[in-house]
């Protein structure tokens, strides 16, 4: 099977870095953000090569992997992926938009 290309949309850079900042001022560490990243990482290229193995949504070739309490969207185009953001399941789903 062949790789897709990644794409990070600006949203889910921003997601990533707010996310990152608060771990490490809630833990005075870059530890955990640091595996965070990885974990992140990871789920996106196993995504990229397996397209189909994340959760369906609503919208038209959205999908998301699961890594901890965060939902990581991506969107499916014939060459490439593009993360769309990442969603901590903590906050209230509501505001999420790409599950209604």
């Amino acid at each position: 099977m062949v790789k897709k290309a990644v794409n990070w949309s600006l949203r889910a850079n921003r997601d990533k870095l707010e996310i990152f900042e608060y771990w490490i001022n809630r833990n005075r560490s870059i530890t955990y953000a640091q595996k965070l990243e990885r974990l992140f990482n990871e789920a996106i290229n196993l995504a990229a090569i397996f397209p189909d193995a994340g959760t369906p949504t609503n919208f038209h070739n959205v999908r998301y992997r699961q890594v901890r309490n965060f939902k990581v969207f991506y969107q499916l185009n014939r060459e490439s992926l593009t993360v769309l953001t990442i969603w901590d399941d903590r906050r209230d789903a509501k505001s999420l938009p790409y599950l209604h």
